[in-house]
């Protein structure tokens, strides 16, 4: 609204003449379903906002990640930044393991190697439930299971491709056995009798 635009004005002309930076923090909306999110469209209310301020930059992310600052609008320097991350850690004293907190700046790349570690930890740690599914449903009927990979599938009512995958791992890390023809396995869990 104008009284916005007014509010931030006055605030620009009294920033100019003392020679300071005016940081005005605003809220952003969450864009709805399929619509588009940054710049202007990200701020609650009026659009003023984004029309009188000379920089934009719009903070998001998720809880326990870092969070994405993308600069919408540089009106002084024409272009903007590329999109990077800020990330905190608690830093410690003698007494306080809380005493202080560090921010600390991430690259796009940085952004984009920890997404992808997080990627693959959240694979790793899939694989490794439906290892644990596997090796449970072996020792509740003995450790040995005569019967093809698809019986064993069909058996523990999970996903063919996550059980596929958990008995090749399990295999190539020497905790089980399978001897036999594709139609005629069994499926041994070492360290079983």
């Amino acid at each position: 609204s104008s009284e916005n635009r007014e509010y931030i004005d006055v605030r620009g002309e009294e920033a100019k003449r003392a020679d300071v930076a005016v940081v005005l923090v605003h809220h952003a909306r969450k864009p709805a379903m399929g619509e588009k999110s940054g710049g202007k469209f990200s701020l609650r209310g009026s659009a003023a906002i984004f029309d009188a301020a000379d920089s934009i930059f719009i903070f998001g992310g998720e809880k326990g990640q870092p969070t994405v600052v993308e600069h919408e609008k540089d009106r002084l320097m024409g272009t903007t930044l590329e999109t990077f991350g800020l990330d905190s850690e608690d830093v410690a004293d003698a007494i306080d393991p809380r005493w202080g907190l560090r921010l600390v700046h991430l690259e796009g790349e940085q952004m984009e190697e920890r997404r992808e570690e997080e990627r693959e930890a959240a694979v790793s740690a899939s694989d490794d439930r439906v290892r644990e599914q596997v090796k449970k449903y072996l020792l509740s009927v003995g450790g040995t299971f005569k019967g093809s990979r698809g019986d064993l599938v069909a058996a523990m009512g999970m996903k063919r491709v996550a059980v596929l995958k958990a008995l090749g791992l399990m295999v190539a890390c020497g905790e089980l056995e399978i001897v036999g023809s594709q139609r005629d396995q069994t499926m041994h869990l070492r360290g079983q009798s």
